[in-house]
């Protein structure tokens, strides 16, 4: 019983709610599309995860999530600076 209650809590996931700018920017967990904009997603804090989010003409922002996270984040993407 012991073990299938630590495998259980292993596999838990827990919500995170993103807010998002630009506001159509796509938000990818482990490479897949979960969501466009702000959004709620969840991930295993047990698994190490990686979140991306993207738009034409921004600079990626690459989050690792190991562990686990605050129940909100803000990511906000700038512009590449062009001389």
């Amino acid at each position: 019983m012991g073990l299938a209650r630590a495998e259980a809590a292993d596999a838990a996931k827990v919500p995170l709610s993103l807010t998002v700018l630009p506001r159509d920017a796509s938000v990818l967990l482990n490479g897949a599309l979960v969501g466009r904009g702000s959004t709620l997603i969840e991930y295993c804090p047990s698994t190490a995860a990686v979140l991306e989010v993207e738009a034409e003409g921004f600079a990626r922002e690459r989050i690792q999530l190991d562990g686990l996270q605050p129940p909100e984040r803000t990511v906000a993407l700038h512009r590449p600076l062009r001389w």
